[in-house]
């Protein structure tokens, strides 16, 4: 019989032909050839190997996919941990799946073991009873979630800008997690990676309103165990707009932001950086948080001495010294006892680098909440960061023997080309002081202008005006006048002189009344010292604000965003008279419209567009000099 069996010849074919006792056909033989002689090998063994987890993988939870390639004459196809059998798997169109009752149920309880390293194997077997293991397979089960932490921002910290959050923690198979998703507020911020400093993602402020917050972070380890730290919250120091400030509404929304930290302070006198940033000074200044109506909550405090706020595009970011909670003085004095109230200045582009230079008031309280102004200074920051590079006493002296009244000359500084002016009040001296002293020798009342070159502004010679012409001796000097010979026609604080067209305005109070009600009135003048022309009142006298009010100050502004010649504002301060003390039975009683214990925002700066100013080209034709 000769028959053709050539479909036996490959592969599985011939462990087929053995099976059913079949001889595998000559390819060579022809027709009636006698066939020959064969020697039939043993069947191969079958074969599997793991396809999943793949090798090195770390897993976890009580279904573990384990999966098997295995050879199609494999019948039953086993899983091992090591030397401990598993059971069995069934075929599937995805291959050999482990299935610990038969296919009810699919994959492998991890959590039968303990966490650590360990191999996974298969054996086939095929229908012969031969078997076949795969090579080994290296896991990692890790069934204990990692540690997690949030270690920036600390709490309570006070954050601008872009900041960078960072999360600890650490995992017990001793691998650092890889992965940290951070959270502000329960809304996710994106992911962070992580490396030796921790897990970081660089977050941006201004997407968030100023004031208090929680932060959490997710870390996830190699297995998928993942844990959120504990929430920590914090403070968003910045005040970010919309848009850049267009005009003084928008400066005023920036100044009552009362979340960040800063509760309110004093001033707003400002100076613009080379980069188009804006730094704003303020005086003693109230430190904490308020709630959503401002109403300061416990723990607020008050320190004397100097805050600041750096306006930048649209964001305001406060600046104080200390520490979240413990706030101080932004700019200590180097005076013991005494503090800084700023006044203006510029940035020094003589200077290499370039630096800011500002001038103070050295101020020392007295009893019963007095105060005295017994020194100026100059003070020089470092550019772009604002450190503090020196501090050093202002050229004029601010006390003499015989002369009670020096003017101090920091009250405002123009920068004007080739000169910086400084000017000044001094006071008067009380008759009953002159009657005790008959050896002093007061100067009259009034605003005095001192000048020096650019080179010369920080540690001097200075100029003094006398009326008619400029001298080095402090007691020649005499007080500006108006165009009519009037003298001390500015009163209290906050007197400003800046350059208006080709000429100069002055603004200020013109009488002590004003400090009960917002007036503030302008002069103009052809020189920095004068004659002056009263102008208009600018800011008007009413309507005032409900309450017990006391406003001073009064700058023009006009290049700053937001704001030209054409379009300029106005900032005075605020604050508020004593109430309801048990001893002072005529105080009025203490309300939300005068008490800053019961509103924030009667304590601070006020924006606002000025009235019946003249255009610079209407004042030079008037008043021609």
């Amino acid at each position: 019989m000769r028959t053709n069996r050539s479909r036996f010849l490959a592969g599985p074919s011939v462990a087929l032909a053995v099976a059913c006792g079949c001889q595998a056909a000559d390819p060579g033989a022809t027709a009636g050839d006698d066939p020959p002689d064969v020697q039939v090998s043993a069947a191969a063994a079958p074969s599997c190997t793991v396809a999943l987890p793949q090798a090195d993988a770390h897993v976890r939870g009580g279904q573990v996919i384990l999966d098997a390639a295995a050879s199609t004459d494999a019948t039953t196809v086993e899983f091992f941990l090591g030397n401990t059998r598993l059971g069995t798997a069934a075929p599937t169109i995805y291959g050999w799946l482990f299935t610990p009752d038969g296919g009810s149920t699919w994959g492998w309880n991890s959590r039968s073991v303990a966490d650590g390293p360990y191999a996974i194997t298969c054996r086939a077997r095929n229908a012969a009873g031969q078997t076949g293991t795969s090579p080994a397979v290296a896991i990692t089960v890790d069934n204990t979630p990692p540690t997690a932490f949030i270690a920036l921002p600390a709490a309570n910290d006070e954050v601008s800008g872009t900041t960078l959050l960072d999360a600890g923690g650490a995992d017990n198979i001793g691998i650092s997690p890889f992965s940290a998703s951070f959270r502000i507020d329960g809304a996710s911020i994106g992911s962070g990676g992580c490396g030796g400093f921790g897990c970081i993602l660089p977050w941006d402020t201004s997407s968030a309103a100023q004031g208090r917050h929680a932060v959490t972070a997710t870390l996830t380890d190699a297995a998928g165990n993942a844990t959120t730290s504990a929430p920590v919250s914090f403070l968003v120091a910045s005040m970010c707009l919309p848009e850049v400030p267009a005009g003084p509404a928008d400066y005023q929304r920036a100044f009552d932001a009362r979340h960040g930290g800063w509760l309110g302070s004093d001033g707003a006198l400002h100076i613009v950086l080379p980069d188009g940033r804006v730094l704003w000074f303020f005086g003693d200044t109230f430190t904490g948080e308020a709630d959503a109506n401002n109403v300061p909550l416990p723990g607020y405090r008050l320190y004397g001495g100097v805050s600041a706020m750096v306006q930048s595009g649209r964001c305001f970011t406060p600046l104080m010294g200390g520490r979240p909670g413990a706030r101080t003085t932004l700019i200590p004095s180097r005076v013991p006892g005494t503090v800084y109230w700023m006044s203006e200045g510029y940035v020094d582009t003589d200077a290499s680098p370039p630096v800011v230079r500002v001038w103070a008031m050295v101020v020392q309280f007295t009893g019963g909440g007095g105060f005295s102004i017994v020194g100026g200074d100059v003070i020089t920051l470092a550019l772009p960061s604002l450190t503090v590079v020196s501090t050093a006493d202002a050229p004029p002296p601010t006390s003499l023997p015989t002369v009670p009244n020096v003017p101090n000359f920091v009250a405002s500084v123009l920068h004007d080309d080739a000169f910086v002016y400084f000017y000044g009040g001094a006071g008067p001296v009380p008759a009953d002081q002159l009657s005790q002293h008959p050896e002093w020798q007061p100067m009259a009342a009034g605003t005095y202008v001192a000048r020096a070159t650019r080179a010369n502004a920080v540690a001097g010679p200075w100029e003094f005006w006398t009326g008619t012409s400029w001298s080095t001796i402090v007691t020649a000097a005499a007080p500006m006048h108006l165009a009519d010979g009037t003298t001390n026609f500015v009163q209290g604080p906050g007197l400003s002189v800046g350059r208006y067209g080709v000429g100069y305005l002055m603004t200020g109070k013109q009488s002590a009344f004003d400090w009960f009600g917002p007036g503030v009135q302008a002069w103009y003048a052809a020189t920095p010292q004068g004659p002056w022309h009263f102008v208009a009142e600018i800011v008007p006298r009413s309507p005032t604000l409900p309450g017990n009010h006391m406003f001073y100050g009064g700058r023009l502004i006009s290049n700053v965003p937001g704001t030209s010649i054409a379009q300029p504002m106005v900032i005075y301060s605020i604050n508020t008279f004593p109430c309801g003390r048990p001893d002072h039975p005529d105080d009025p009683p203490c309300t939300r419209d005068n008490d800053f214990r019961l509103n924030a925002l009667n304590y601070g700066p006020r924006a606002i567009a000025p009235v019946n100013l003249p255009s610079p080209a209407e004042l030079q034709q008037q008043y021609p000099g």
